[in-house]
C-alpha cells in the first residue's frame, strides 16, 4: 500500500503543478539528509541478505567483492569516457549509457550473473538456510503485508510463457485463505539417481 500510495502521489504531482511546487519547495539539505538515510537503510539492508551466505568460501568472497567494485567502478568510467560507447544507433547508446552508470545495475546484475554461473552448492550459496526461512509462519504473515495488493503480478508470475524459465518463481496456491508462496526450482539433480518428474531439490 505504501508504494500504490507513493505512485498516487506521483501522479498528482505529474498532473497538478501546484502540488508538485509545494514538494519542490522543499529545502535541499533536508533532501540531502533523507537521501542519505534511505539509501544507506537500503544498501544494509541488501547486504544483510549475505547472513545465510557462507562468506568464509572464496566463491562467495570473490562474487560479492567483484560485483561492487564493478558497481562502483564502471558507472565511474562511463561518466567520464561517454564517447567510448558509441554503437551507431542513438537510441541504443542512451540505453546502455543510462544502464552502466547506474551502479546498482551494474553490481547487481553481474552478482546475479556470477552467483548463477560459478559453481557452488545450496549451502555455500545459503539457499538451504532461505528455504526454511520461507517456510515459517513469520515469513507468511510478512507476505500479507508487503504482497502486492489486489494480486498484482500473480498472473504474470503462473503465466505459461514464464515456466519454461529456470529461475523464475513458480506461483504455489495453498488452501482457503491461505497466501501464495512463490518457489524457485533449480534444476541441480544427479544423472544417477532416479526421481519423481517434476521434483525439485529446493524451494525459495
Amino acid at each position: 500500500m505504501v508504494i500504490v500510495a507513493a505512485g498516487c502521489v506521483l501522479l498528482l504531482m505529474g498532473i497538478f503543478g501546484k502540488i508538485g511546487a509545494a514538494f519542490a519547495t522543499i529545502p535541499t539539505p533536508v533532501i540531502g539528509g533523507m537521501f542519505l538515510v534511505m539509501f544507506g537503510v537500503i544498501t544494509a539492508v541488501g547486504i544483510s541478505n549475505l547472513q545465510y551466505v557462507d562468506m568464509n568460501s572464496s566463491r562467495n568472497i570473490f562474487v560479492f567483492g567483484f560485483s561492487i567494485y564493478c558497481g562502483l567502478a564502471v558507472p565511474n568510467w562511463v561518466n567520464k569516457n561517454p564517447e567510448r560507447l558509441h554503437t551507431g544507433i542513438l537510441q541504443l547508446d542512451q540505453v546502455i549509457q543510462v544502464l552502466l552508470t547506474t551502479g546498482m545495475f551494474v553490481g547487481g546484475f553481474l552478482g546475479f550473473l556470477l552467483d548463477n554461473t560459478i559453481p557452488g552448492s545450496l549451502e555455500e550459496r545459503g539457499l538451504l538456510a532461505w528455504n526454511q526461512i520461507q517456510k515459517s509462519e513469520e515469513t507468511t504473515k510478512i507476505s500479507e503485508v508487503y504482497s502486492l495488493p489486489c494480486g498484482i503480478g500473480t498472473r504474470f508470475c503462473a503465466s505459461s510463457c514464464t515456466r519454461c524459465l529456470p529461475f523464475w518463481p513458480k506461483l504455489e496456491r495453498g488452501g482457503r485463505g491461505e497466501v501464495g508462496v512463490s518457489q524457485l526450482t533449480l534444476c541441480s539433480r544427479d544423472p544417477s539417481e532416479e526421481r519423481p518428474k517434476g521434483a525439485t531439490d529446493t524451494r525459495m
